[in-house]
């Protein structure tokens, strides 16, 4: 039995609506020259495809066996982006779901000053995203004139994995922390079958939990989850 038969019996869930609320957004949203749009079944449209990610969502969190709840912090006021963002209430990480030209999954990297405290099991997750989908990271605290002054050989590089590293252990090694490294993500093209997208948004929402959970867990042993 696949991964995706398991999680539909196990949730009945209907890839068919899901694909179908997707269709919908593209086909009703507001986009330049678009001759079909509607506001009203913009509307309906954008709700039914964040319902769909709220639903993923949970499914998610349950897979991952969740030791704490996670309640939604928020949502795309202007009804242009489908995209739900969720907090975990003991652990406070922070993930967002949603469409903008890619879909995708983001978390902000927490108590980033953790890091080398680090085993290889967290960089074996941290490398592990990769192959689930487009890995993407982006900087917070970017590094300033004098780093790039005094380091210019480790510019001008785009990797997301080495601009992750190199801005750590830059700060690391120039101001002894970082207090915000970053944002890190997968996503996959829009034209993704949910069939595809679900067990995926599964996986790297386990990883992305038990990566910051390794950083939270280091300053907070006492607390049991």
């Amino acid at each position: 039995m696949t991964e995706l038969t398991k999680l539909k019996k196990k949730y009945i869930i209907d890839t068919n609506s899901f694909e179908l609320a997707k269709q919908d957004y593209y086909t009703f949203c507001n986009t330049i020259n678009n001759p079909n749009f509607s506001v009203e079944k913009s509307k309906a449209a954008y709700k039914a495809l964040c319902d769909k990610f709220d639903n993923i969502f949970r499914i998610s969190a349950t897979e991952a066996n969740l030791k704490e709840t996670a309640n939604i912090f928020s949502s795309e006021q202007k009804e242009v982006i489908p995209r739900v963002g969720f907090t975990t209430d003991t652990t406070d990480i922070n993930f967002t779901i949603g469409l903008f030209r890619d879909f995708y999954l983001t978390t902000q990297i927490k108590n980033s000053q953790n890091i080398k405290f680090m085993k290889d099991e967290f960089w074996t997750l941290l490398f592990e995203l990769s192959s689930l989908g487009k890995f993407g990271f982006k900087e917070n605290e970017k590094p300033d004139k004098n780093m790039r002054l005094k380091h210019p050989q480790l510019f001008n590089k785009t990797g997301n994995y080495y601009k992750l590293l190199r801005n750590y252990f830059l700060f690391e090694a120039d101001y002894g922390l970082i207090r915000e490294l970053g944002y890190i993500s997968v996503s996959w093209d829009n034209d993704t079958k949910f069939d595809t997208l679900i067990p995926r948004f599964c996986q790297a929402f386990k990883i992305m939990y038990q990566i910051n959970f390794l950083l939270w867990r280091h300053d907070n042993k006492s607390i049991k989850l």
